[in-house]
Formats: structure tokens, C-alpha cells, sequence
């Protein structure tokens, strides 16, 4: 009853996947990679292969060497400059012809949530996030603990997980698995974002068009890599 109250036809209760869309990422920031197949445990537990996921933004490293690699939206060049378009002047293309970089706000992929085993939350504690993941935090990665302020997207929208600076830097997946993809979006009722962002709609991407346009990105990639493999 509290649902049914809450839903109306600006927020249902039950959108259909039409009605989704997403902000703080687009296609020409994104790109694809094919998982390894399931090994021997995997297959006989009946676990169904990632398979092709998109690979979220927000890490880096030094060296390329130890970056995972992915097939770049923009590699059939979808995205050469284009003329601007609107009102302003001065408005920029929503589009680029260059690879927006890992840090940059208006494509990092703020998720809303995340889920991590036991196993998994020891070792980014223990092994990989400089001055630990849970508190207390360990200077100078942290002050005060881990109350020092810090931007409202770094423990709400994940930052501390797949940032460089002072974070883990992990890598984040989605799989492209049209029912797994639709299992790894949150539904965010409160519709703030259409208030607060009407000036940047260009920003806002249906989910549906985002997911073709990334099994595009996914059928051009496979096409490069049965061309490298056979001739």
C-alpha cells in the first residue's frame, strides 16, 4: 500500500524498460571486453560465463601493461567532431571524438550501491586499498579517521572503490547479458535528477539505448577479434 501510495505517472511503482535511463556515463566513454570462458568448477557448479561486459570508468595505472583492455566505443569512428548543436553558443557536443579520460565526473559510472563478500571486503581491507577499507582509516590516506570531508560522490557514489587517488582502484564490470544487465541497475525513485539537471538532459541516457548501443560496440569487437584470430 505504501508503494502503490508513493508510485504516480511521473515515478511508477514497476517502470518498464523504456521508461529508465542513466546519467553520469555515456557510450563514448565506454567500452566492451569478452571474459575468459568458465573454468572446469564453474561449468560443473552451473555457473553461467560473463561472457561480454562493458568496463566501468574510473581506474587507472601507470602502466598499460597492467591496465585491462577493452574495445573502445569509439574505435568505428562513431564519435568524429561534429558540429555543435542548440541554443548556446558555446555549448559542447555530446559527443567527442576523443576517449573521455578515467576521472572524468560526467561519465565515472556513480553507482548505488555495491555487494561484496567476506573474502572479498578482507582483502580490499587488507591487500589493496591504501589505508584500508574499513575504520578506523589509516593516515595519510585518511585524517581524523576517516571523517575528513570529502566529496559527497566518494562514499555514496562508490569513488572509494574504483578511484586511483587515496582509493582502491578496482576495476567495476557489468555484463551485458541483457537479464544479468537489467539485475545490475538500481531503480532511483526519487527522480531528483530530472529537477536538478534540466539544463544537461543531453546528459541523460536511456537504459535501453545505452544497452544497444554497447551490443553494437559488442558485435564490432567480436567481428576485430575473428579477423585477428582467422584472417
Amino acid at each position: 500500500q505504501e508503494q502503490a501510495a508513493a508510485a504516480s505517472e511521473r515515478k511508477p511503482a514497476n517502470p518498464d524498460s523504456d521508461q529508465l535511463f542513466v546519467w553520469e556515463t555515456n557510450i563514448n566513454a565506454l567500452g566492451v571486453r569478452r571474459m575468459p570462458d568458465a573454468g572446469q568448477q564453474q561449468q560443473q557448479q552451473k555457473y553461467k560465463p560473463l561472457d561480454w561486459v562493458v568496463l566501468q570508468r574510473g581506474p587507472s595505472v601507470a602502466d598499460p601493461q597492467l591496465a585491462y583492455g577493452d574495445y573502445w566505443a569509439g574505435n568505428d569512428g562513431y564519435f568524429k567532431q561534429q558540429p555543435q548543436q542548440g541554443n548556446g553558443a558555446n555549448r559542447k557536443s555530446q559527443f567527442s571524438h576523443r576517449r573521455p579520460t578515467p576521472m572524468s565526473f560526467s561519465h565515472i559510472n556513480n553507482q548505488g550501491g555495491w555487494m561484496g563478500t567476506r573474502h572479498q571486503i578482507w582483502e580490499w581491507h587488507s591487500k589493496i586499498c591504501p589505508g584500508g577499507f574499513l575504520p578506523p582509516y589509516e593516515a595519510p590516506h585518511y585524517r581524523f579517521d576517516g571523517l575528513d570531508a570529502r566529496n559527497v560522490e566518494w562514499w555514496s557514489g562508490g569513488m572509494h572503490l574504483a578511484t586511483k587517488r587515496h582509493a582502491c582502484n578496482l576495476q567495476r564490470i557489468m555484463s551485458l547479458d541483457a537479464e544479468r544487465f537489467s539485475q545490475q541497475l538500481i531503480y532511483h525513485s526519487a527522480n531528483n535528477k530530472q529537477r536538478q539537471l534540466t539544463s544537461q538532459r543531453h546528459r541523460f541516457v536511456k537504459v535501453n539505448d545505452l544497452l544497444g548501443q554497447l551490443n553494437t560496440v559488442k558485435e564490432n569487437a567480436d567481428r576485430v577479434m575473428t579477423k585477428e584470430l582467422f584472417g
